[in-house]
């Protein structure tokens, strides 16, 4: 080495050591970068020390050039080489830590406004320096935080309310802005628009807030359960369905009352669900019941005198054909009804808007969902305000949280709230831990279900770059059999999905290309064993295999290609040797080194992972709840074969996931980084060397860094 270098490096050291603490600008650990050229004794540049091959540097966390965190803080991770030597790697001008001169460097950042970018850069001893494109992460909490649920209009003030925090949305702009401080959770609200009230309902009281700050100004210590508020801005009285009982609440006086329900007035009992909707002092109620089978929805007009409920509208009778109303509301200025609802003329799942004029008692369609560019699994659970200065209405999904304007006039949809995370459907209905990467087509699968029909539930796919949601197989994509209560699925490495269905006692295999849907073992194809309430499945690469839970105890082995079935064991001593158990919630298959990984239902209160031999079904304890205090409360898990590792989502919002190392028979919790979440993990899988997670509340899909744990939302 040179003397004029040797000099260098000794200089640079010294900065180093002088400038390593304190700092501010957007990360830890700050020092502006030195872009002087690499100096000789002296301050003498050595000219023999010329290097013009400029270094590389990557990302290795977030790997999305624009991405979405719940979090205020996120650590950036990745790598940088070069042939002679790097000086230092620098995010917006910060110098990341390392151990290894910068071959991997990270930095933890603060991203502390809606949008923040950060530009990457990396500078060698001979001054070469590379800059990567901005890194742009948009920050979910606190600043573009979206609303669910319940939603009110204030059109004379140009603004909605949404819950379940207080938010105000501004029409202007579509701005959500969460009011501060520890004010209520709401489930429903309207707003007295003459007399500027805002009431809500909450799982304990009915208050009145503030359209200014939201903050609680009166109280009504009275019962809410399911409730679906109105205001009759004649009278200024607030009406709201309290589990199928119609109540009534005087703001002038405080003085609540029961108007309609078990124990007053004559008529079909209402529904906990029903729906409130005042028009021209009038209170209508929308009601479903099951009828021989089929879910039919009534439109109800209640007397507020006697608390009769007159049927005013079988719905259902109708050329509509309507099933089931998901949410309700009243025009202010006209005598018109309007309401969200699936029809039995529609697909599975679709909810359609609809009006229903009080003149003349017909329905008339204003959005046929099946026809635009969106899902209309976004309206399964959702809320619906109209705005009288303009026409229009609003619909806020629970199930993802958009916002969509309707002009009523011509029934054009669109979507008015910020876009997060990928295009395409939402990931709605109850979450399954139905979760796997497909190596073939190289995205992520979910398997998702709906509240409402035995016949619901749909495969998606999710592009892990872009976040890109599309439909592989449900109610209205593909042919053959339909899902009835799926409940896993595992792919093959040929890409095909299998299904177990406990509502129909099958293992259904879907085309992933097509969506087609085929049964390859059930009670009527294969022999040996019933099929009772399959609940998880676990396929082999050549998709020959499958070992499948039936139902609580018994773990099957399955040929999926005659769809025989024989019992590998049960927990019990007639079927292989070792532990008993109660039941099992769980299975993980290693098919490489022949073990099922099991984990036991807690019914007796003790959970517990077991490996059970794929051959002789002889099970041996690996870990028990009774046995560690560090046991997760879980009902899934997933394995990771690079790591030799099952990692165990948790129940509970704590922000941490359980790690068993299979080897050193260890459990270890892992906390994310960052703040508390406001999600919870459900499942896991693994794309290579990249360890997504999906979320609930609201649903997505999030990676998450295996080093520092930190938690970014790839798909919502």
């Amino acid at each position: 080495m040179k003397l004029g270098t040797l000099f260098y490096f000794a200089a640079l050291s010294f900065v180093l050591a002088a400038c390593g603490g304190g700092g501010s600008g957007g990360g830890r650990n700050l020092e502006a970068p030195d872009d002087s050229p690499a100096a000789g004794s002296g301050g003498v540049v050595d000219s023999a020390n010329t290097d013009e091959v400029p270094p590389e540097v990557s990302i290795t966390f977030p790997s999305l050039q624009d991405t979405w965190t719940y979090q205020r803080e996120v650590i950036l991770r990745g790598t940088a080489s070069d042939d002679m030597q790097i000086k230092g790697v620098y995010v917006n001008d910060v110098l990341t830590e390392t151990t290894d001169n910068f071959s991997n460097w990270k930095l933890e950042v603060n991203v502390d406004k809606p949008t923040t970018e950060f530009v990457i850069k990396v500078v060698d001893t001979g001054g070469n320096e590379t800059i990567l494109q901005p890194l742009r992460i948009n920050a979910h909490d606190g600043f573009a935080r979206r609303a669910y649920g319940a939603l009110a209009i204030d059109s004379k003030n140009s603004q909605l309310y949404a819950g379940p925090h207080p938010t105000k949305i501004q029409l202007s702009n579509f701005a959500f802005n969460r009011f501060e401080g520890d004010l209520p959770s709401v489930t429903a609200m309207a707003i007295d628009e003459i007399r500027n009230k805002w009431y809500v309902t909450t799982l304990e009281y009915l208050a009145e807030l503030s359209l200014d700050t939201g903050e609680v100004l009166e109280k009504y210590e009275v019962e809410t359960e399911y409730a679906s508020i109105d205001v009759d801005e004649v009278s200024g009285k607030v009406y709201w369905n309290n589990s199928g009982k119609i109540d009534v609440l005087d703001p002038t006086t405080g003085i609540f009352s029961s108007v309609s329900g078990v124990n007053k007035g004559k008529g079909p009992e209402l529904e906990s669900d029903t729906k409130v909707a005042i028009n021209s002092q009038i209170v209508y109620a929308f009601s479903d019941t099951a009828v021989w089978g089929q879910i039919q929805s009534f439109l109800y007009m209640i007397d507020l005198e006697t608390g009769d409920r007159n049927l005013y509208k079988n719905l259902y009778d109708t050329p509509e054909k309507i099933t089931r109303v998901t949410a309700a509301a009243s025009h202010p200025d006209k005598p018109i009804l309007y309401f969200l609802a699936s029809s039995e003329l529609s697909g599975d799942g679709v909810e359609n808007l609809y009006g229903f004029n009080l003149n003349n008692n017909n329905i008339f369609k204003i959005i046929d969902m099946e026809s635009v560019d969106f899902i209309s699994a976004d309206f399964e659970l959702a809320s619906l305000q109209i705005d009288r200065v303009n026409d229009v209405a609003y619909i806020l999904s629970q199930s993802s949280g958009q916002l969509y304007k309707v002009i009523l006039g011509n029934g054009s949809i669109t979507q008015v709230s910020r876009n997060f995370r990928g295009k395409g459907p939402s990931i709605a209905g109850i979450s399954i831990p139905g979760f796997e990467y497909d190596v073939i087509n190289n995205y992520l699968v979910t398997l998702t279900s709906s509240v409402w029909s035995d016949a619901g539930g749909k495969i998606m796919s999710i592009d892990v770059d872009s976040g890109d949601r599309k439909v592989i197989s449900g109610p209205d994509h593909g042919l053959g059999v339909k899902f009835s209560h799926a409940n896993d699925l595992s792919i093959s490495q040929q890409g095909n999905i299998f299904v177990a269905d406990s509502g129909s006692n099958d293992i259904k295999i879907v085309n992933t290309q097509t969506g087609d849907r085929a049964i390859s073992a059930g009670n009527d194809i294969g022999c040996c064993t019933s099929l009772e309430y399959p609940s998880d499945v676990e396929v082999d690469a050549q998709g020959t295999t499958a070992v499948i839970i039936n139902p609580w105890k018994q773990l099957l082995k399955v040929d999926l290609s005659t769809g025989n079935r024989t019992i590998l064991t049960d927990g019990t001593e007639q079927h292989g040797t070792g532990p008993t158990w109660d039941g099992l919630s769980d299975i993980e298959v290693d098919f490489d080194k022949a073990i099922v990984y099991a984990l036991g239902f807690p019914r007796s209160g003790v959970r517990a992972i077991y490996e059970v031999s794929l051959e002789t079904g002889d099970r041996e304890l690996l870990l028990s709840s009774e046995s560690s205090l560090n046991f997760p409360n879980s009902t899934s898990m997933f394995f990771d074969s690079q790591q030799g590792s099952l990692l165990f989502p948790t129940w509970d919002e704590s922000a941490s996931y359980f790690e068993f190392d299979l080897e050193e028979k260890q459990m270890k919790e892992k906390q994310y980084f960052g703040n508390d979440t406001k999600y919870r993990i459900t499942a896991f899988t693994k794309a290579g060397n990249r360890l997504f997670a999906k979320l609930s509340n609201p649903n997505s899909v999030a990676e998450i860094d295996p080093q520092t744990r930190s938690v970014v939302i790839i798909s919502e």
